[in-house]
C-alpha cells in the first residue's frame, strides 16, 4: 500500500510577535517553518489528531457489526469517548478491534446519563496503530434496543 507523505502543520495564526496575538503568519514566515519542520524530519507538527467513529442504530449483541474502517495515518490511540443518545436499559459492552484483535473493550452501565461523554483509555499493546490498520466492531453484551438515528456513537482517537 502507497502512502503520501503527509505535509507538516503550520499553524496559520500564532503569537509569534509580541503585543499582537494570533498575527497571521507571512507566506515567508509560513515557508521558513514549513523548511524548518522537514529539515527536522517531522511531518505531524502540531499533533494532529485522527478519528473514527462507530455510530450504534442497533444493539443486538455480534461480532463484525459495522462497516470495517482503516487507519488513515500511524499514530498512538489517546482515547475512546462514547454518547448515549437514548437510555439503555440493560449494559453496553462494546469491543473495538485492530487487524482482527481487541484494542480496547468499553462498557457502559444501565445509569449512563444521555448526551454525556465516556471515555477509556487502557489500550491494548499500548494502543500503536500504523497507517492502514482495520479497525472493526462487536457488540458483547446490550439491551438489544434501536433507533434509525442512532443509540450510540463510539469515537476512537490517535494522535
Amino acid at each position: 500500500m502507497s502512502t503520501a507523505a503527509v505535509p507538516p502543520i503550520v499553524p496559520v495564526r500564532t503569537a509569534f510577535f509580541q503585543g499582537q496575538p494570533f498575527t497571521p503568519l507571512t507566506s515567508v514566515w509560513d515557508a521558513f517553518f514549513r523548511a524548518v519542520v522537514l529539515a527536522l524530519g517531522q511531518t505531524n507538527v502540531g499533533g494532529e489528531i485522527f478519528w473514527r467513529v462507530l455510530l450504534l442504530n442497533n444493539l443486538t449483541a455480534g461480532n463484525n457489526i459495522a462497516p470495517a474502517l482503516s487507519a488513515q495515518a500511524p499514530g498512538t490511540a489517546i482515547q475512546v469517548t462514547a454518547v448515549l443518545r437514548k437510555s439503555i436499559t440493560a449494559a453496553l459492552q462494546v469491543r473495538i478491534n485492530q487487524n482482527g484483535n481487541p484494542l480496547i473493550v468499553c462498557s457502559l452501565n444501565p445509569a449512563a446519563s444521555v448526551l454525556t461523554p465516556y471515555t477509556w483509555t487502557s489500550f491494548a499493546t499500548n494502543g500503536v496503530i500504523a497507517a492502514g490498520d482495520v479497525f472493526t466492531f462487536d457488540v458483547l453484551a446490550s439491551d438489544g434496543s434501536s433507533d434509525p438515528n442512532g443509540v450510540a456513537a463510539f469515537t476512537l482517537q490517535w494522535q
